[in-house]
């Protein structure tokens, strides 16, 4: 596939594709919870970056719970309905651009 592809949805409605990376590893791994360190590690972002994503996710969006485990503060997607039509919306693109690319390779 050498043709360029847009940004993804939700790097388009964030503007900004750690957001959207963060997110769409929160959702896929929903019943888990990270730290801002783990968070970094597996993103490959700075932990003074993954605190401002999540303060702005959980405060502006309600997308993310905390709490402390072994004192360390860790955090995970919200269960609401916020976080179901995420998940909902996550899964339409996915089957869209799925279908799209089937489409081509049978011509």
């Amino acid at each position: 596939m050498n043709e360029e592809y847009p940004p993804a949805i939700l790097e388009q409605i964030f503007y900004n594709r750690n957001v959207a990376r963060l997110l769409d590893h929160l959702t896929i791994h929903k019943g888990f919870d990270y730290s801002v360190k783990e968070m970094g590690e597996i993103l490959h972002v700075s932990e003074s970056e993954i605190r401002d994503m999540v303060i702005m996710l959980k405060d502006d969006f309600d997308f993310i719970d905390s709490k402390t485990r072994d004192g360390v503060r860790t955090y995970k997607i919200q269960d609401n309905e916020r976080t179901y039509l995420l998940r909902k919306f996550q899964f339409e693109v996915a089957t869209y651009n799925i279908d799209k690319e089937m489409k081509k390779r049978k011509r």
